[in-house]
């Protein structure tokens, strides 16, 4: 019986747990550790902790990496952009700077394309409660920084 309970319990709870979100950005779990350590840092150091600007920080290190992994995926994309081991420069016979141009336009498009969608996948923008989106709240400005 207190088993049943227990599982009744459980699964209340989770059915009624929402991510949580500050300004519209939901917070994982890294984002929440990070955060709970910078405050901690701060109050070991005597200090009087500021949520908003120890949640700035830790919003300011979540857009970095994200950003540092969105770079990441664009110089593999180019790397690899070579073709299959072959040579870059297969069926550009007789190339001229134009051909080579165009080529290099549509490698870095493709890069870039594959770099944003993975800044996107990484930093979805804020939404607000009524599922809307909500940029103009804090988490939408952190937000904009990431994606500019």
């Amino acid at each position: 019986q207190f088993r049943q309970g227990l599982d009744a319990l459980a699964t209340a709870v989770l059915a009624a747990a929402a991510p949580k979100r500050v300004g519209g950005v939901p917070v994982g779990g890294t984002a929440l550790a990070d955060f709970v350590q910078a405050y901690v840092d701060v109050v070991n150091r005597g200090q009087m902790p500021a949520i908003l600007s120890t949640w700035q920080g830790v919003l300011e290190g979540e857009s970095q990496r994200a950003c540092d992994i969105a770079i990441q995926v664009y110089e593999r994309a180019m790397a690899d952009s070579g073709g299959g081991g072959g040579s870059r420069s297969a069926g550009m016979a007789g190339c001229s700077a134009a051909g080579v141009a165009e080529r290099i336009d549509a490698l870095h498009e493709a890069a870039l394309s594959a770099a944003l969608r993975e800044l996107s996948r990484l930093c979805p923008p804020p939404q607000a409660e009524d599922g809307g989106d909500d940029r103009g709240s804090s988490g939408g400005a952190a937000h904009a920084r990431v994606a500019a």
